[in-house]
């Protein structure tokens, strides 16, 4: 979902530090630079948080970070073959999908707590429990139609991966419902000239919905920050992920946050780390989502703040001149004030001789 990564926490208690547990943090994304490093896209995500959490409560945490490509094996990195007893904190359904199906092989009695799932893929797993969080893939594509109501047409710009199949298919299923509305205009594939083409050729009153992962690593000479820069110039631009649309001339949409998820899962880890079972732990739904948008999408597209809804938060904007000089303007007002002051003093003394 919106924050990109996945952790399991793997490992016996350390005897040297009290209580210690090692963390393995497993994800789906690459460990060398990409395309994320390069534009200042965060990839730590809820693991941030309890990480956090683990080190209050007694035991620095080992982050072995690896990459998800494909099926454990001779090929797969060394803490994948490695048989740690201990606990797992799995995110992101394509990666919990694997942590379940190779428990057994991998970390046989292992608990998974996991985080960034939303109910779509939710399953009942023995020894699974973690956040569910809202997905905003429909509160998005409302916001685009309130702000955009003459919209014929909504582009869906997907890449070819597993991941980037899933939100294509979370979008397609919501416009599903609006077929009687608006057609959809599917824009499928790698990065290419034949894609920035189709993207250039979108016809007026059409909103894109960008849903690129953008990590190739090979940094083609078209990447998916080029596709997406390609659309921002041209039509309203909106995605799931805030990263993207919201720091690259995107209008916005309605996204969870991330710390507060970070903060739930946090707590559920805290009480798996000493023992307890996840079967003992509920389930946590987090179902807040806030509109955040782009102060310079709204001016670029005309879209007037009084048309976003009540609680929405507005990014970026310039700041006025009280903000930028408020202090300035207050030393004066105080100085002109003690210059008065002083006058009316001087004044009442001379009457006063």
């Amino acid at each position: 979902m919106g924050s990109y990564s996945l952790c399991m926490l793997g490992g016996s208690a350390a005897h040297a530090q009290a209580n210690a547990k090692n963390v393995l943090i497993l994800h789906n994304w690459g460990e060398s630079p990409s395309e994320l490093d390069r534009h200042g896209i965060n990839r730590a995500g809820p693991c941030s948080g309890a990480d956090q959490l683990l080190y209050r409560i007694g035991g620095k945490p080992a982050i072995r970070p690896g990459s998800l490509s494909g099926e454990p094996g001779r090929d797969s990195p060394p803490w994948v073959r490695r048989r740690n007893a201990g606990r797992v904190v799995a995110a992101t359904y394509p990666v919990l999908e694997f942590a379940v199906k190779y428990r057994d092989t991998l970390f046989p009695g292992v608990p998974i707590v996991f985080t960034d799932i939303s109910r779509r893929e939710m399953q009942t797993w023995p020894g699974v429990t973690g956040v569910i969080s809202t997905l905003g893939m429909r509160e998005m594509i409302d916001l685009a139609l309130r702000l955009q109501p003459d919209t014929n047409e909504v582009a869906v710009i997907s890449g070819l991966s597993v991941w980037d199949r899933y939100w294509f298919e979370a979008a397609h299923s919501e416009l599903l419902h609006r077929q009687d509305k608006m057609k959809e205009i599917d824009i499928i594939g790698a990065p290419s000239a034949e894609m920035l083409e189709k993207v250039t050729a979108l016809p007026a009153h059409t909103v894109v919905l960008f849903q690129m992962r953008p990590d190739d690593l090979a940094l083609p000479a078209i990447g998916p920050f080029d596709v997406l820069d390609a659309a921002v110039r041209r039509l309203p631009t909106y995605s799931a992920w805030p990263g993207l649309s919201l720091e690259h001339g995107g209008v916005g949409g309605a996204y969870r946050d991330v710390f507060k998820d970070a903060a739930l899962n946090g707590e559920i880890v805290a009480r798996v780390l000493p023992g307890e079972q996840p079967a003992n732990i509920p389930i946590v739904y987090d179902s807040d989502l806030q509109v955040r948008v782009n102060w310079r999408a709204l001016q670029q597209w005309h879209i007037p703040e009084s048309a976003l809804p009540a609680g929405s938060v507005i990014l970026y904007r310039p700041p006025s001149f009280w903000d930028s000089y408020r202090r300035y303007v207050i030393a004066v007002i105080v100085t002109i004030g003690l210059l008065l002051l002083l006058i009316g003093l001087g004044s009442r003394a001379r009457m006063n001789q």
